[in-house]
């Protein structure tokens, strides 16, 4: 009898335990926004937003926070900043040696 109820127990924490994973493995991952290319195409500015485990109601995918990436054209990352809502980010400005991330940053360009 004892040992039927060990493997019960376990049973119920195994399962927890793949329901868990299931559910939480999901808290950092991003998906891509919005994207801004440099006028030369030698840098992009990558707005990644994060996932909502239980999702949203329509129209409210830009209330979620994320990332915001400097990117040469090599792939390499340049920069990074956090920020509270994806929507803030509506456009880039771009100058020779700078781009402008309103609210948000403004990054020297290599």
């Amino acid at each position: 009898m004892e040992k039927k109820r060990i493997q019960e127990v376990g049973t119920i924490l195994l399962l927890l335990i793949v329901v868990g994973y299931t559910t939480f493995s999901g808290l950092n991952d991003q998906e891509e926004y919005l994207s801004f290319f440099s006028p030369d195409q030698n840098f992009k500015v990558l707005v990644l937003r994060n996932k909502s485990i239980f999702g949203g109601m329509p129209g409210q995918a830009g209330d979620n926070s994320g990332t915001v990436r400097l990117i040469d054209k090599k792939g390499y990352l340049l920069q990074e900043a956090r920020v509270e809502m994806v929507s803030m980010i509506e456009k880039v400005e771009w100058q020779p040696h700078l781009v402008s991330i309103k609210f948000v940053a403004d990054w020297v360009l290599p």
